[in-house]
């Protein structure tokens, strides 16, 4: 296992009270994913460390990656690699189900988009099906995309804010998919009785985010380790409070193991706008930005929120969460991870 991703698991480690997964199997969808890597390396290593004796099941459209093809030769992991937006069989009735597969990249579900709603509709119920085999519990990531551009007074936005968003728009088929997926989500909760959890995942971000993301964070990093120049496309101003993976990580298994309510906001708590963001990653790999006089939008997806700041209150204030990891500092660990892996 990369030393990156392994220490960031070892700190949260003896955070989170594991022992609900003891002798139990947790199904992972989206498992080559940055959030399903992490949660499946996580039980790699309390396994380890504790001797929890947990299965994991994995699912990915591809084969499993670098980090998690270490853990084939394990009894306790078995991966599947399928489509999950077509037909797909799993043998085992898993306890737990962690439901994160689908396409989160602007491009790639503008490439996909009814493989996406499918991903997070027909799957989703699917999934849920098969945690009621089993009287499981499941826990569909959503995101903050739900909300679409909330107004001004619902920001930070909480929970509680139905959301702004045109079902019409680019994005629409993420976002509005995401919604129905939660309102599927809702009625096995309630009609079925199913212990479920939603969450709203923002931004998130860290080792796993590679230099061939088209995303922005994905698009910087290229640009300042293979080129010492970060052209920005426009002034920079939209901003977002970004969540380092660790923190989402240690959040996520709270939320399904120890979680009293039904939907949560996962984020940070540093604002930072994609104009601070280049400017940070310059400064740590010795790159330059430049900002254009006129904005060149012609590749960009419309409808992407200006700001986006979720109100994580609740879920902070529940678990007891102290200090995040700093935005800097998840930069230099993702800098750091993309020589190892790519440099």
């Amino acid at each position: 296992m990369n030393e990156i991703v392994k220490k960031d698991l070892l700190d949260i480690l003896p955070k989170i009270n594991l022992e609900k997964l003891k002798n139990k199997t947790l199904l992972v969808t989206g498992s080559n994913g940055l959030i399903g890597t992490y949660l499946i390396s996580l039980i790699y290593l309390a396994n380890k460390e504790k001797s929890l004796n947990i299965k994991v099941i994995g699912i990915s459209k591809n084969s499993p990656n670098k980090t998690l093809s270490e853990f084939t030769s394990n009894p306790n992991f078995k991966f599947y690699t399928q489509n999950l937006a077509e037909t797909f069989n799993v043998s085992e009735e898993p306890d737990f189900i962690i439901h994160a597969a689908c396409y989160a990249q602007p491009k790639k579900f503008l490439e996909n988009p009814i493989e996406t709603i499918k991903l997070n509709t027909e799957t989703t119920e699917h999934l849920l099906k098969l945690a009621m085999k089993n009287n499981g519990v499941f826990l569909f990531i959503s995101s903050s995309e739900i909300y679409g551009q909330p107004d001004p007074s619902n920001i930070p936005t909480p929970e509680t804010y139905n959301g702004n968003c045109s079902p019409l728009a680019d994005r629409a088929l993420y976002m509005e998919s995401k919604r129905l997926g939660e309102t599927i989500c809702k009625i096995y909760k309630e009609n079925f009785g199913l212990d479920v959890k939603i969450a709203r995942a923002s931004s998130i971000f860290g080792p796993g985010i590679s230099i061939h993301d088209p995303r922005v964070l994905g698009n910087f990093l290229n640009k300042a380790l293979n080129k010492g120049h970060i052209d920005l496309m426009d002034q920079g101003d939209q901003e977002r409070t970004w969540c380092y993976i660790s923190d989402c990580t240690l959040m996520l298994f709270n939320l399904l193991l120890h979680g009293k309510d039904f939907v949560y906001n996962v984020g940070g708590r540093e604002l930072v706008s994609i104009r601070q963001m280049a400017e940070i990653i310059a400064e740590l790999t010795n790159a330059r930005v430049s900002v254009p006089e006129e904005e060149h939008k012609e590749n960009f997806v419309k409808g992407a929120p200006s700001r986006v700041e979720v109100d994580i209150t609740k879920i902070t204030q529940e678990f007891n969460l102290g200090e995040f990891t700093t935005f800097k500092l998840g930069l230099i660990n993702t800098i750091e991870w993309n020589r190892i892996e790519f440099l």
